[in-house]
């Protein structure tokens, strides 16, 4: 009800929230809001307080003004380090529960940082698999998932996220975090099945790190926490190992091993001790001993840093005497003796040209200002004239009550010791009574009491100030003059006969030239980092941050740090392999920068492999077991299945004839007498590691070998294509290892071929009884699924890319590639509901079959589709570009922002102002373009485009950027593969180049010839701002369109958000089946209610079935192989929703037992080819009907072919639609030309 803040523990005040009740619910209950006491349209409490660095804190009380909450947050330093934390540390291991672990940068405290954007890395072992990252930064994009085996992601505002999945299987799995510039966490969480019950601990989270200082016991935790199966964490008490003396003499890092109900923990302690002082760096001027800082840094092995008084060696007079460097020694305190702090003292001079010499720095006596009047300290004091602060207020002035003052007054500086002048400068102070004065001399003084006129001042009188102009400095010159006083006489205007103005000055300045200690250094940089004498890859001096991976036996390199010039850089060395080093830069005038390396060590990789025998005298037929032992570096043995290995076995007898066979089961089976060496390559985790070679001999065997069974043989042949059969088979041989054994199969009857099924073949293998045999499955793809589709007028359809191909055994094989005609817009500018049919042709196995699409043109089954320039958040595409970009760093305009879906006319930032702009200082009234390249999943796609939308924005008559006087809708159509414009190398960045297109000079985006302009419907609209503009044109297929502007004058142009529609057709979700006929006869008893039907044959032909649907719906026939087969009609509907699709089957039933064979049609474009019979006996008359033909095309021929490819005679019937021919003893082919009705033309 109430909270109460805090800043640095002193309370800023309390404020309670006003309770209202606006309405009431469906009950007649009052619903009630807390609001601010001050403006109920606010649901929060608010302090106004200046920005200070420091701690806030909030304390929340309820209505009994008890506190029931508080959080804190605190000012942060540099990023540092990663914390992780999982929503859920505990979830189920079935493959799909998710775990959402929060990723937080924190500083070197353990402060957030709110403004964190480093780059940072995700590792995960266990049972668990990274299926997401994000960081909630909507502008960027950055992959949710990885694409090349990194994950990855930038923090956004100091956070990000990965999502991890559970695998199936109990255990764990451990997310690792790395960034550039930070150390890294990690964290452990279970997976077991049912997640959220019982009360099993599955672990305990990493107690972390503990500090102590050399020889001094650290404080380790009491208890750990517990994990446990329901998901809840307790506390519990934790028995560590004792800590000696010898883990603690030395500064550095150790683990300490605990256990907590019989398991095993660790926790890393740091011993702390200094590591050494950084150097102090200053500059002097010769002859003048400079006063060395009273406390230096010293600074620990775990960065961390500490003042501490210093006693520095004695600076003499000769030392300061001439122009170079020298160093002085310092005793620290609190520092062993031999450590000592070490200062660099620079010496020189430079000349300083009119210098302004007037200003007294705080804490300092000189330069004294005084005045005639008002002396003193204080506003309208005379020491505010020579303060350095030019300001209305404080300054000077020598008003008296009622507004007068004295005719005449003075202002003066004083110097320590006399400078040569010759010019000074007056900022006056002006208001409604004080004035500048009518006249002012200058006037110098060695001794403050002798005065004596400047000549040749340049200006006495003529000021004119503007009233409360304190900026304008007005610069008065003379002759040189050596003064140790330098004094401003001056009169005051006449107010009337008997009274004057006052007069006054903000800021009064002497210049002279100086001469002082050089300019000290702030270059606080490196020119070289280097580990162990080679330069660390990339390295820049103005990039900071470096990420270094140890392989997992190397040691922490050796780093080299040069500093730039008059610089000291102190090397802060990682107390772990895994840790970071700082490199502190300093530069004499205390300019610091840090650089840091961040190590990782490397998982333990493939070490060495022993590949050994239990015998290595063998004979041949033998079995003898071996063993394969892989290890990794860090001693672990792989077990078998975890890597891949390959034997390499070479004969290395005389004749070269022994061979060997390392088996999955862990032997060595013994082929051929000879003698072998073996090698085994393992490869684990992308390393390969080789055995030592294993030498065997093996002798010739005494016994014959005896086959007991062979593996089961099966291949698959086309009709009438003989099977090809293995010219070896498997052989299982008693009392030792299979083996491949020739084979020499029986000759086959072509019949067994020429008829879909199944049937065997037996072998022969030399010295055995027992003979192998074969299955053959004659088989072939006999149908396909053909496609209704709808499109919207005057746009091709995207026809699918895969269709499902039937077999003769009833299996299908799905997405097999189909290749369509080509289409063109003319073909779809056809009537409402008009049906074009397009052909295409699949390709299975060297098996070709015919699809047709049949598309339906429409203009009324329509809608718009959506926005296809709009941003998809996690992909690359849709991106806008420009060819200018008004987008340096101190302007908001952003290319980016044309596709955002943020509309904004407001004219101003804080109204929310959201544009892309081509201002250019000086360079307005210049035609430019705007486009959105289309993409879909991260590649450039085209699309039909019929609607641009485009906000022109305008900040009216008088305003720098305003409506365009014209415009032209322009689509793209050149080349697809051209080069997109690189990225921003940060989210909203200043010199995207993707706003400046025009620059690529070579890229095809600025060739105008690639870009047509649209056909707009109704003539193109007249420009308008305020709102969203559309513009609407016959449509156009492409993967962009561009609005090419011609400015108003010489204005600038502006665009708050580009859009792009089309159409969508509505395709029907339902259909009716108005037939089914077999052999062209309706189906007796036909119900489309049901589904299953029985069909009797009085011979071994078999009847074509057709069917017809209304709605466009699609009809795929399957045929039925034989009289006794199933033929199958399925029928979807044109949405091709699966759930509305039907499925008859017609059983066939035949006593006649004659061979039947198959009539094939060929695949012809442009017609539609069917039989009576899909298949028919031996002498049967088989009827072809040729129906359909395209537009443009006539028939020109018709050829039979049987098997062998021999002519079989037809007979016309209807000259160029119906055929008949007689059936031989063979499958046939039927091949149907045709031509173009112009008979000259080359026949297709």
């Amino acid at each position: 009800r109430s909270v109460e803040l805090f800043k640095d523990g002193e309370s800023l005040g309390k404020q309670t929230f006003d309770t209202i009740a606006p309405y009431q619910d469906e009950k007649g209950e009052d619903v009630v809001y807390q609001v601010n006491p001050d403006d109920e349209n606010k649901l929060y409490l608010e302090w106004r307080i200046p920005y200070e660095p420091g701690t806030l804190k909030a304390v929340a009380y309820d209505e009994n003004d008890e506190m029931v909450a508080e959080d804190v947050v605190t000012t942060a330093g540099d990023p540092a380090a990663i914390s992780l934390s999982a929503d859920r540390q505990v979830i189920e291991s079935d493959g799909r529960d998710l775990s959402y672990i929060t990723v937080d940068v924190l500083d070197a405290d353990g402060n957030f940082v709110p403004t964190a954007d480093n780059q940072m890395y995700f590792d995960i072992t266990g049972d668990g698999k990274i299926v997401g990252v994000d960081n909630g930064n909507a502008p960027s994009w950055e992959r949710y998932k990885d694409y090349d085996g990194v994950w990855k992601r930038k923090a956004f505002s100091g956070k990000a996220l990965v999502i991890v999945q559970s695998t199936k299987e109990n255990g764990s799995f451990t997310l690792t975090a790395t960034g550039d510039g930070l150390s890294s966490d990690s964290i452990t969480c279970y997976t077991t099945e049912n997640a959220g019950e019982g009360h099993e601990i599955l672990g305990y989270d990493n107690p972390g790190t503990v500090v102590t200082n050399v020889n001094e016991q650290p404080n380790l935790p009491e208890t750990v926490m517990a994990i446990y199966s329901d998901g809840s964490k307790e506390e519990v008490p934790v028995e560590w190992d004792e800590i000696s003396e010898d883990q603690l003499a030395q500064p550095g890092t150790f683990t300490v091993r605990g256990v907590v109900d019989g398991t095993e923990i660790e926790i890393t302690v740091v011993v702390k001790s200094i590591l050494g002082i950084r150097d102090t760096r200053m500059v002097a001027q010769t002859g003048i001993i400079p006063t060395l800082p009273e406390t230096v840094k010293v600074v620990y092995n775990d960065g961390t840093e500490q003042n501490a008084a210093v006693t520095w060696e004695k600076i003499t007079e000769e030392e300061v005497a001439q122009e170079g460097t020298f160093t002085k020694l310092g005793t620290v305190e609190g520092v062993p003796e031999e450590m000592k702090a070490t200062a660099y003292i620079r010496v020189g001079e430079r000349t300083l040209l009119g210098s302004n010499v007037a200003v007294r720095e705080a804490g300092e006596t000189y330069p004294k200002a005084n005045a005639s009047y008002n002396v003193g300290t204080g506003h309208n004091k005379s020491d505010s004239i020579n303060d350095g602060v030019i300001a209305f207020n404080p300054s000077w002035n020598n008003w008296e009550n009622g507004g007068v003052a004295q005719e005449d007054s003075w202002v003066s500086i004083e110097f320590e010791e006399a400078y040569t002048t010759s010019k000074i400068g007056v900022h006056f102070f002006t208001d409604g009574d004080t004035k500048e004065p009518r006249e002012l001399l200058v006037e110098y003084s060695n001794d403050g009491s002798e005065w004596t006129a400047v000549e040749n001042q340049s200006k006495t009188t003529g000021f004119n100030v503007a009233q409360g102009d304190v900026n304008t400095e007005y610069p008065i010159t003379f002759d040189a003059v050596e003064a140790k006083y330098i004094r401003l006489k001056m009169k005051g205007q006449v107010r009337n006969a008997t009274t004057f103005r006052p007069v006054g000055i903000s800021e009064f300045k002497v210049y002279a030239d100086i001469t002082t200690a050089p300019q000290p250094s702030s270059n606080a940089t490196l020119t070289s980092l280097q580990l162990n004498g080679e330069e660390i890859e990339g390295f820049d001096p103005s990039t900071y941050s470096y990420t270094y991976v140890l392989g997992y036996n190397d040691e922490i390199p050796e780093i080299t740090a040069i500093p730039a010039t008059n610089a000291s850089a102190f090397v802060v060395p990682p107390l772990t392999s895994d840790g970071s080093a700082s490199i502190i830069v300093s530069a004499e005038d205390g300019t610091t920068n840090r650089y840091t390396i961040q190590f990782q060590r490397s998982d333990a990789t493939l070490d060495h492999v022993v590949l050994s025998a239990e015998k290595t005298e063998l004979v041949e037929n033998e079995l003898v077991p071996f063993t394969l032992t892989a290890t990794m570096e860090d001693g672990t043995e792989l077990t078998s299945g975890s890597y891949t290995v390959a034997y390499k076995v070479t004969a290395t007898d005389a004749e070269q004839k022994g061979w060997v066979k390392f088996n999955n089961n862990g032997q060595i089976e013994a082929h051929t007498a000879g003698t072998v060496e073996a090698v085994a390559e393992v490869t684990y985790r992308g390393k390969t590691v080789a055995s030592e070679p294993l030498s065997l001999t093996i002798a010739a065997a005494t016994e014959p070998i005896v086959v007991q069974f062979y593996d089961k043989v099966s291949v698959t042949t086309k009709l009438n294509t003989a099977p090809v059969l293995p010219e070896k088979v498997t052989a299982y041989v008693a009392n030792s290892f299979a083996r491949e054994l020739s084979v020499q199969w029986d000759s086959i009857d072509p019949a067994k071929y020429a008829t879909y099924g199944e049937f065997t073949v037996e072998g022969t293998v030399e010295g055995q009884e027992l003979k192998p045999t074969a299955t053959v499955l004659v088989k072939d793809a006999i149908a396909v699924q053909q496609i209704s589709a709808v499109t919207p007028y005057s746009n091709t359809p995207t026809l699918p890319e895969t269709v499902t191909v039937y077999n003769s055994d009833g299996t299908t094989n799905t997405e097999v590639p189909v290749t369509w005609e080509p289409m063109s817009v003319e073909d779809f500018q056809a009537d409402e509901g008009t049906i074009v049919p397009v052909n295409g042709t699949v390709n299975l196995d060297g098996t070709e079959l015919p699809v047709v699409a049949n598309v339906r043109v429409t203009s009324q089954d329509v809608a718009t589709s959506k926005n296809y320039a709009e941003l998809q958040n996690g992909y690359e595409l849709p991106f806008a570009i420009a060819s200018y970009t008004n987008d340096v760093p101190e302007s908001t305009d952003r290319v980016e922002k044309l596709n955002d879906g943020k509309i904004s006319f407001a004219t101003s930032d804080a109204q929310g102002k959201n544009i892309w702009c081509d201002w250019k200082r000086n360079a307005g009234g210049t035609e430019n373009w705007i486009a959105v390249i289309i993409g879909n999943s991260g590649a450039v796609v085209n699309r039909f485009v019929d609607t641009v939308k485009v906000g022109f924005y305008d900040e009216g008559a008088s305003g720098g950027t305003q409506k365009p006087s014209d415009y032209r809708i322009e689509y793209y159509t050149g080349p697809m593969d051209f080069e997109l414009p690189e990225a921003p190398t940060t989210a909203l960045g200043p010199n995207n180049p993707r706003g400046h297109v025009r620059d690529m000079v070579d890229s095809p985006l600025n060739d105008d010839n690639n870009w047509k302009e649209v056909s707009y419907v109704g003539g193109k609209p007249a420009v308008k701002t305020g709102e969203m503009m559309e513009i609407t044109f016959d449509p156009v297929e492409t993967c962009m369109l561009r609005v090419y502007m011609t400015p108003t004058g010489n204005a600038c142009l502006g665009v708050t958000e580009l859009q792009y529609f089309g159409k969508n057709a509505i395709a029907k979700t339902d259909f009716a089946v108005n037939a089914i006929k077999v052999g062209g006869e309706l189906l007796a008893d036909f119900d489309a209610s049901k589904m299953d039907y029985t069909v009797e044959l009085s011979s071994a032909t078999v009847p074509t079935v057709t069917a017809e649907a209304t709605n466009n719906a699609s009809v795929t026939v399957v045929p039925a192989i034989d009289a006794n087969g199933t033929a199958k009609v399925i029928i979807a509907p044109e949405d091709g929703s699966v759930a509305n699709t039907k499925t008859y089957t017609i059983q066939f039933h035949s006593e006649s037992t004659g061979d039947t064979y198959p009539v094939e049609i060929a695949p012809v474009d442009g017609a539609t080819v069917t039989s009576d019979l899909q298949n028919a006996q031996e002498g049967q008359t088989v009827t072809v009907n040729i129906a359909d033909i395209a537009e443009g095309k006539q028939f020109h021929s018709i050829a039979v072919a049987d098997a062998n490819g021999n002519p079989i005679e037809t007979t016309e019937v209807v000259a160029g639609a119906q055929y008949t021919f007689t059936m031989p003893a063979s499958a046939v082919t039927v091949t149907v030309v045709l031509e173009d009705n112009n008979p000259g033309q080359e026949h297709l």
